[in-house]
């Protein structure tokens, strides 16, 4: 139990101390145009099953939330073109990013 408390720690320390630009070491599934950093991202473990099918490299996966935040909170609200652009890019479905999500 405090082992585990204090990885959560860690981890959540990790996550606000890291700097808005390339998450430091974690590529971002984020719109690289918009011209001001990501304001609110989360650092997440990446589900096997859609790392095998996808662009994105690591264990863990750095996501934008902003970028995707219409389409997180409201399931039947279509993505974006830019949105789609970029879940396309990192050849993930909308379902591929709502599972990473709670993954």
């Amino acid at each position: 139990m405090v082992k585990q408390l204090s990885l959560t720690l860690c981890l959540l320390c990790a996550m606000i101390s890291q700097s808005a630009s390339a998450q430091e070491g974690f590529e971002c599934i984020e719109d690289t145009e918009k011209p001001r950093a990501c304001d609110h991202f989360i650092i997440k473990k990446t589900d096997p099953r859609i790392a095998r099918t996808s662009r994105i490299p690591n264990e863990a996966v750095c996501i934008c939330i902003s970028d995707f935040q219409t389409i997180i909170n409201d399931i039947e609200t279509q993505p974006s073109q830019t949105q789609q652009q970029i879940l396309d890019e990192w050849q993930i479905s909308r379902r591929d990013l709502n599972q990473l999500l709670r993954y």
